[in-house]
């Protein structure tokens, strides 16, 4: 299988299990609405507004969906080249602002609408770019590259499915 084939395959099973686990929040509403394929000329914007080499699994991922509204559990958006272009710096200044992050140093590419959890690229200063899942306060996980970000949420995600489901048959049976 083809890398890009991965991500769309990782990217549909995230989505429909976030419908799943919306059920549980009564969030039935919140659908993964799907971009279509980034245009060339948009990829080619995004890929000068970082400083350093997207990660080619990104890129994959956009030409496939320029954006996913809700995404993930509950409100996690990839956000479209679009919007990235139109708001260079935007949600990253936040997070500079906060002393969390160095002007630079983030390229935040999810965004959830509920709260500051976000994903993005980190350039080290070396130049090594890894994907970062975050909040206002910590970090939640690294990860060498976006594939492997997708695998860790299918995963948790799929997690969390099973724990409410548990949850739900305990009560059944008591």
């Amino acid at each position: 299988m083809s890398r890009k084939d991965e991500i769309s395959s990782l990217i549909k099973k995230i989505a429909e299990d976030a419908v799943i686990y919306r059920r549980y929040f009564e969030l039935d509403e919140l659908v993964p609405q799907f971009g279509k394929p980034a245009s060339k000329n948009n990829i080619d914007k995004i890929k000068s507004m970082f400083s350093g080499d997207l990660p080619e699994d990104y890129i994959d991922l956009i030409s496939l969906h320029d954006g996913i509204k809700n995404f993930d559990a509950p409100d996690m958006e990839i956000l479209s080249t679009d919007f990235l272009t139109k708001n260079p710096g935007v949600l990253e200044e936040v997070f500079v602002n906060a002393n969390r992050f160095d002007k630079g140093e983030i390229f935040i590419v999810f965004q959830e609408a509920s709260d500051p959890h976000s994903v993005a690229f980190r350039r080290s200063g070396e130049g090594r770019v890894t994907v970062i899942d975050f909040d206002a306060q910590d970090d939640i996980a690294e990860f060498d590259t976006l594939l492997d970000y997708l695998n860790f949420r299918s995963d948790d995600l799929r997690k969390a499915i099973s724990r409410f489901e548990a949850d739900r048959k305990g009560l059944l049976d008591d």
